[in-house]
Formats: C-alpha cells, sequence, structure tokens
C-alpha cells in the first residue's frame, strides 16, 4: 500500500503547487457564507484539528478529513491560505491532529446546535464520504488523466467508475460534480474528458489499454475494468496483451488533440500548453490574462476573457434611488442600498440621501410640504417619503416660511372680507357664516332672528332685526 499512499501523497503536491502559482486570498475565510458561490467552494479551518477542514455548504459547516500521507496513518494538513490538503510543513498548522486508535474518517456531520430532524443534508454530497474503507486503504481516488473517471477501491482492487455526462470527479469532496460549480483550483491539472459507455463493461478475462499511461492496464474481473500496473516500469503491449519493455511495447501516449495551446475552464491568468503529448498547466505573467483568440498572454482588456459590462462595474436604477446594478460575470445583478440609503452615481457607493442627490428621487431629505386640507398639518421628507408630520396644539403650519405658527399668523385658514358672519339683507331669521374664504347661506332655529350684534341666533326681542316688519295688533 505505500505506492497507494505515495500516490495521494504526489496529487498533494500537484495541487499545492498550483495553487502557490494562483494569487492567495486576501483573508482567510473563517465562517461559512450564507449564500454559495457558484465560482468557488469556501473550506474553513478546523478549531483543533490540522488534518481535518469544513466544506461550507448552504450556510452549513460539513467536517472532511484530510487524505493519508503514509502507511503509518499520518494525515495531510489543512492549509487555509491555499484552501487545500497539504504537507504539515506548508500548511503551517501549529494545532496538533487528535490521535485516534482507528485510521478512519468521521460522517461528515453539520455543526449545528439544531436537533438532528432539522439539520440540512446536501443533496449533491453523501452524508457519509469517507476516504477510506475499512481496510485503511484509499476508497476514492482520481483519475491518471481524465475529469469525468475515477476509481474506487472494492476488495483492494481500484475498479473504473465514470461520471455522468458533463460531471467530473472532485477528489476533495470525493463526489462527481460540475465542473463550473467547484473551484478550478482544487481540481486536477488535466480537464480532458473521455466519454465511455456510462455502465462500464467488459467481457471476463479481457485486457484493455489504459486511457493516457503507457505502464498502466485494465483486467476485466466480474465485468469490471480492474486497474493493473505493469511491474519494474514496463509498459503494456496492447497487440501482445502484456508487459513488454519500452520499445517492445511502443506505447504512445494521446495527442493533444485541441492543438498547441488550451485555455484553462475557468481561470483567466491560466493555460495549458501542450508538452511531450500533454496538456501541461501554464501562468501568464501577473497582471496579464490568457487571450484564447490568439493564444497569448496580454493585457485583460485586450485578452477579453474577463466578462464586462458596457455602462461600467455599477448602474444606477431607473427610478429607485435605493437599489442599482453591479456588473457580476458580464450581467448587471440588482442591488438594494441598507435601509434609509441612495444610491451615490458620483462615487459608486450607498450614502446618505442628502449627499446621494438622487435625481430620482420623490423628495429632498428634510424637506416639507403642506398638507392638503388640515391646516394643522404638513409632510416631511424622510428617507425619500413624505412622512406625515403635526404642529403643536393651537397652531397651524406657515406654507411661507415652513414653520408651525399662531393661525392668524400662518396665514393657511381662509377669512372673508367682511368678517367671520355677515347679515343676510332681508331675511331676519337668515345670516352667512364665512367658510373657506366664502359666505355660505345658514338659517336660524325656527322663531329666532339672526343678532348682528352678538353674532348668535336670539329671540326677535333681543336680536332686534332691522328689516322686522310686523302685522298691526299682532
Amino acid at each position: 500500500m505505500e505506492g497507494s499512499f505515495g500516490w495521494v501523497a504526489v496529487f498533494a503536491i500537484i495541487l499545492a503547487a498550483v495553487n502557490l502559482e494562483a494569487a492567495p486570498r486576501q483573508a482567510v475565510p473563517t465562517v461559512c457564507p450564507s449564500e454559495d458561490s457558484l465560482e468557488e467552494t469556501v473550506l474553513l479551518a478546523h478549531e483543533s484539528d490540522c488534518s481535518k477542514f469544513y466544506v461550507c455548504f448552504l450556510g452549513e459547516k460539513i467536517l472532511k478529513e484530510c487524505p493519508y500521507r503514509n502507511s503509518r496513518g499520518d494525515r495531510l494538513h489543512f492549509n487555509p491560505l491555499l484552501q487545500v490538503c497539504d504537507y504539515p510543513l506548508e500548511a503551517g498548522c501549529k494545532l496538533q491532529p487528535i490521535a485516534s486508535k482507528q485510521l478512519t474518517t468521521s460522517v461528515a456531520v453539520p455543526l449545528t446546535k439544531q436537533p438532528p430532524s432539522q439539520l440540512t443534508t446536501p443533496h449533491n454530497i453523501p452524508s457519509s464520504i469517507s476516504s477510506t474503507n475499512s481496510s485503511n486503504q484509499i476508497k476514492y481516488k482520481e483519475h491518471q488523466c481524465t475529469c469525468n473517471l475515477y476509481y474506487e477501491n472494492v476488495n483492494n482492487s481500484y475498479i473504473l467508475r465514470q461520471c455522468s455526462k458533463d460531471f467530473c470527479w472532485n477528489q476533495d469532496l470525493q463526489i462527481c460534480y460540475r465542473p463550473e460549480s467547484i473551484k478550478c483550483m482544487q481540481q486536477r491539472i488535466s480537464t480532458t474528458t473521455i466519454m465511455l459507455p456510462f455502465d462500464i463493461t467488459c467481457t471476463e478475462g479481457d485486457y484493455v489499454k489504459h486511457e493516457c499511461q503507457c505502464t498502466l492496464y485494465y483486467q476485466c474481473k466480474n465485468g469490471l475494468l480492474v486497474l493493473k500496473e505493469c511491474p519494474n516500469s514496463l509498459h503494456w503491449n496492447e497487440k501482445s496483451k502484456s508487459c513488454t519493455s519500452k520499445e517492445t511495447a511502443n506505447c504512445e501516449k494521446p495527442v493533444c488533440k485541441e492543438g498547441p495551446y488550451k485555455p484553462h475552464p475557468c481561470e483567466c491568468n491560466l493555460y495549458y500548453k501542450c508538452i511531450n503529448n500533454d496538456y501541461v498547466l501554464q501562468k501568464c505573467p501577473n497582471g496579464l490574462d490568457w487571450d484564447r483568440r490568439n493564444n497569448a498572454c496580454k493585457d485583460p482588456k485586450d485578452a477579453g476573457c474577463r466578462p464586462v459590462c458596457k455602462d461600467g462595474p455599477y448602474k444606477p436604477h431607473p427610478t429607485d434611488c435605493d437599489k442599482y446594478y453591479k456588473c457580476e460575470n458580464g450581467d448587471y445583478v440588482l442591488k438594494t442600498c441598507p435601509s434609509g440609503l441612495h444610491w451615490d452615481r458620483e462615487r459608486n457607493i450607498c450614502n446618505k440621501p442628502s449627499e446621494a442627490k438622487c435625481p430620482n428621487s420623490r423628495c429632498i431629505e428634510g424637506t416639507t410640504m403642506p398638507h392638503q386640507c388640515e391646516c394643522n398639518l404638513y409632510y416631511k421628507c424622510i428617507n425619500n417619503d413624505f412622512v406625515l408630520q403635526k404642529c403643536p396644539n393651537g397652531l397651524d403650519w406657515d406654507r411661507r416660511n415652513n414653520v408651525c405658527k399662531d393661525p392668524k399668523d400662518a396665514g393657511c385658514r381662509p377669512v372673508c372680507k367682511d368678517g367671520p358672519y355677515k347679515p343676510h339683507p332681508t331675511d331676519c331669521d337668515k345670516y352667512y357664516k364665512c367658510e373657506n374664504g366664502n359666505y355660505v347661506p345658514k338659517t336660524c332655529p325656527s322663531g329666532l332672528h339672526w343678532d348682528r350684534q352678538r353674532n348668535i341666533c336670539s329671540n326677535p326681542s333681543e336680536a332686534k332685526c332691522p328689516n322686522f316688519i310686523c302685522i298691526e295688533g299682532a
């Protein structure tokens, strides 16, 4: 089994080397995001064990362990900066792995205080994905050269397996996953895909040439392709169906079918170069991206790899002051400023309404507006909306000076030039009352006259209406 552990170690070195070329994160993540990104999977370091880490999924932490690096049961350490399992010296973890009597991987359990019935079980990550079997051997390992193939350890034999169409094997998560949904640097160097029948079957006893390695081949046992390796660095001879010398076997590696260069599937500054019939990962100099049309490293503006939006990184909303658009992957995505803030078109930030000066604002912060019909009420602009306000008791809103004043000075309530009341010119029991600046005719109760002196309806003897005409003797 030393060979198997050595293979894992080699893979870890390659994976770490690839990530060392990539720009390190600005900050090591410490919490799971509330929403999963389609561009990368967030991994968190374990609190007390260097060999463990968490995979973030739907806001939950799912416990994982790094692969073994030797037959003694020592594991690789999680490197939080590069987001990979790495050699302890490279990972730089100062904690110590927790010793255990059995070299088995813990079941992946979301760390939450919720009862078991409420735990989140991701549909595309198994609830238990131990990387080893009961014999402490590697349970799954990725294929040497293809993205959609992998191996499963069944009774100490590695059986060739294949992911469904458009899916690739992810060694870290131990699942088949869409490549665009996984952080690219956590996958393998090669992205070559070889389509085989979904149910990989064979004729008992047959031997099959390996897809890309001359020293490997498959033997059909029980209808399954079992991985085999030629001894003493011999090569598989497809004609004789046996392991022979390199010269006799005449093994030819696959030719780079896609040309001398191939762009990286998700990193703009990476590409592949065909070297000895293999695509080898390359990186553009700092600040440059790979130009897929001209097969050269160029300025990102000219390379055309990174998606851009024609109106720039931000765009204001056409009608709502608290909303704006942000360019994400070439498309504008609607965003909303925190409560009470407006989008500042000059600074491209969410700002106070008074500083943002949104041209579409329904009102300017702090301005006032009189009520439609009530003199003691008015509106004040607060957070882009007119909010109803009321003057203190006994005061009216002065529309000219925008303050609450005495009704006489406020000038809100309408007046009539002849005063609040006016007698009828001919009828003693009628009078006029000033309402909203106009005189409205009124009638006193039966038997009463309008008293011009006291502006009330009173007895005829007290009202003394000058227009009163009586019948002689009445």
